[in-house]
């Protein structure tokens, strides 16, 4: 009797994130101060500028983000089997995994708190069998 088979399956999924931003900013800031105590100009008939500032700054912005994802599937099975009379069975495979370090420690740590716990115990019975003697 021969039986074989085999399943294989696998996933994959690829995925492609690309982001976008874009900002404009603009400044523009217009102030003139005139020194009215003094005389004004004959061309233009206005008094002279004490001070001037320009500026303003004003800014906007967009952001794009796109993702692209990819997956496939592909699955194989080779499946043979012969049988040239006689019986089948059952079998049932069981797996275990074995104790981690910390589950190990915590094993240890109780076996020992247990013997310890036992040997005290031991140790007054011995000394109460002692006085009951004396």
């Amino acid at each position: 009797m021969t039986a074989t088979e085999r399943s294989e399956s696998r996933n994959e999924e690829k995925r492609e994130t690309t982001r976008t931003e874009q900002t404009e900013g603009v400044t523009v800031t217009d102030i003139e101060i005139y020194d009215t105590t003094q005389p004004k100009d004959p061309d233009t008939g206005r008094p002279p500028v004490k001070a001037r500032v320009r500026q303003r700054h004003d800014s906007r912005g967009t952001s794009q983000t796109t993702e692209q994802s990819t997956a496939t599937a592909t699955a194989s099975e080779d499946a043979a089997l012969e049988y040239f009379g006689g019986e089948l069975d059952e079998v049932t495979v069981t797996a275990t995994k074995a104790p981690s370090l910390w589950e190990r420690l915590k094993q240890g740590a109780a076996w020992a708190a247990a013997i310890m716990i036992l040997a005290a115990a031991g140790w007054i019975f011995y000394k109460i069998k002692k006085r009951k003697k004396t």
